[in-house]
């Protein structure tokens, strides 16, 4: 029974480990084509085993969570709404 317990209790720990906030989604780059502007966007895993996704946006898209509100390419900068925050 007390192994039962330790393994469960190593399994919970991994669990709330690993299910710890990700980092915010950083700007990768950003570019302007044919006067359409884009913007590359890193969103981190969220769970160790996983890999970074790459998002391509133009402003007023949306993937997930993640919405892109302007690009400016001149200034290489974008700004972006997480969950509507």
């Amino acid at each position: 029974m007390k192994t039962s317990i330790l393994i469960l209790g190593l399994f919970c720990a991994l669990i709330s480990s690993q299910a710890a906030e990700a980092p915010p989604p950083q700007l990768v780059g950003v570019a302007e084509f044919g006067g359409k502007q884009l913007a590359l966007i890193e969103v981190p895993p969220k769970q160790s085993w996983q890999t970074a996704d790459l998002l391509a946006l133009m402003p007023g898209q949306k993937d997930g969570e993640i919405e892109l509100l302007k690009v400016d390419p001149s200034a290489g900068s974008a700004a972006i709404s997480l969950g509507g925050k």
